[in-house]
Formats: C-alpha cells, structure tokens, sequence
C-alpha cells in the first residue's frame, strides 16, 4: 500500500511537470517570429538606392467604400501596408495622383506625405490579380498576395 501511495504522488507531481512544459511550448508557438516583421524594416542603404514602383489602375472616378490601415512599408519596388504578421497588401493609386519621393523615402498621396513606417488610413477596394477585367500596370513581381489594394 505505501508502494501505490508513494507512485500517486511521483504520478501526480509528473503531472505538474508535463503542464509547464506545454505551458512554456505553447508560449513559444504563439509569440510572433521575429522574420514576419522584420521583412519589412526598411534597409535605408538598400532601400535609396532602389526605384519604387507607383502602380496605377483604370480608374473612373468611383472608388470602393472600404478601408485599409497599417504601416507603410516597402517590400523591394513594392509599397505594401502591413497590418501584422500575415497581413501585408500590395498599393496601387490614380493615375497620377501618387508619387514618391525618393530623398525623403515617402509616399505623396492626395496631399499627404507617408513616410516608411507610418501610419496610413487609405480608401479604396481590394483587386484580385488573377482578375483581367481591371488590369493594374506596372505592379512589380515583388509584391506579395493575390489581391492589390486599390487606393482612392
């Protein structure tokens, strides 16, 4: 009988043992990579020397309704929001209504300044690529995902 006691008790304190081991894994799966974000930190050196491109669409003076905020960044030649890990959208703009300033590394955009790693709050729809109907030009192999935002 002391036998079985004394093995409840190894089995029971064991128990706390494989809890805090899935306690700390779990954490560790769970806490963002450190690679997600820091693909998006601009390399200054890299990033000067390097033209953006400013894709443009068709567009007919109508835009859609919604919203999409983050961070910019650039990704190559491609200017993308970053909203968190797995959230990055590739920019598209007006004809002529966007430029960028290569000496200050910002975006111009309807009378307002981006610069990387700012804040932006931009109106438009999302575009799926794979879609011919609309066809944005000039969006760089670089850019990430199957869908461009459509600013507006």
């Amino acid at each position: 009988m002391t036998e079985s006691r004394s093995w409840t008790r190894m089995r029971g304190g064991g128990g706390y043992i494989v809890y805090a081991a899935a306690f700390v894994l779990l954490g560790e799966a769970c806490r963002p990579s450190e690679t997600s974000e820091s693909a998006f930190i601009p390399d200054t050196d890299a990033v000067s020397s390097a033209a953006v491109a400013i894709p443009p669409w068709p567009f007919n003076g109508l835009t859609a309704s919604g919203r999409l905020t983050g961070a910019l960044w650039r990704q190559g030649r491609c200017l993308v929001v970053w909203g968190g890990p797995g959230e990055v959208t590739a920019l598209a703009f007006p004809p002529g209504q966007a430029s960028w300033d290569s000496e200050g590394q910002a975006l111009l955009f309807k009378d307002r300044r981006y610069a990387i790693g700012s804040k932006v709050d931009l109106a438009g729809g999302y575009h799926r690529r794979s879609d011919r109907s609309l066809k944005v030009t000039g969006l760089p192999d670089e850019c990430p995902g199957e869908s461009v935002w459509l600013a507006g």
